[in-house]
């Protein structure tokens, strides 16, 4: 990667801030490779609350469902999920259906999250993002719900989700994105995991109760 080079009118704005609020320890970090960090702060975003003990994979009825609920982008690693859906329309007997917002899937609010992930019955979620993501509303949503995930663990992710035998990362940097064989081995996982214990879990909380960080009431009085 060529090194970035900041253009001075940015580095002005950032000596004149009073304060450079950061949503993750990963955007903290990266911006420190450029920045004085003399006005930084870490303050998490205004979000729900996430009960990170939710643990949910409803029966297989017909097809092994495959959520994604994020608008697919090249950031969001519509190539990835391309070549998934590409190389798998079925494993050990069992249909896959890929269900996406840039697809077959209709758009959500919100509010309607939880319901849309029963209305599909989803059995897992992806979040395969190519670059880090700075903090993520639906990462949010994603972990009430339970579902096991297929991830990327860098940008926020790494902060955000808890490593443990529900949730599946497939690379541990951006760097590592070419090696696609990576990717089909731990999408296998996930389906070996999710034919093993579909029906087993039944807890997703479906919380839209909002955490307010005191840092923005302390701003803005």
């Amino acid at each position: 990667l060529k090194p970035i080079k900041i253009n001075s009118e940015i580095l002005k704005l950032f000596e004149l801030a009073d304060l450079v609020l950061h949503p993750s320890l990963f955007t903290y970090k990266e911006y420190a490779k450029y920045f004085s960090t003399k006005k930084f702060k870490l303050v998490y975003h205004n979000d729900i609350c996430v009960n990170y003990n939710a643990k949910y994979i409803p029966e297989i009825q017909k097809n092994i469902n495959i959520g994604v609920m994020q608008e697919i982008s090249e950031c969001k690693g519509k190539e990835f999920i391309d070549l998934l859906e590409n190389k798998y329309n079925s494993y050990k007997n069992y249909s896959i259906v890929f269900w996406r917002l840039d697809k077959n899937m209709q758009t959500y609010v919100q509010d309607t999250f939880y319901k849309t992930v029963k209305k599909y019955n989803f059995h897992c979620l992806l979040y395969l993002n190519k670059w880090g993501e700075t903090h993520s509303y639906s990462l949010s949503y994603a972990l009430n719900t339970g579902l096991p995930l297929l991830y990327n663990n860098f940008g926020a992710y790494k902060e955000r989700i808890i490593e443990n035998n529900h949730h599946f990362k497939v690379w541990e940097n951006e760097s590592e994105c070419n090696n696609i064989n990576k990717l089909y081995d731990t999408f296998e996982q996930l389906l070996n995991y999710i034919i093993e214990h579909n029906g087993k879990y039944n807890q997703m909380c479906e919380s839209l109760c909002i955490k307010y960080n005191p840092m923005y009431d302390q701003l803005f009085s």
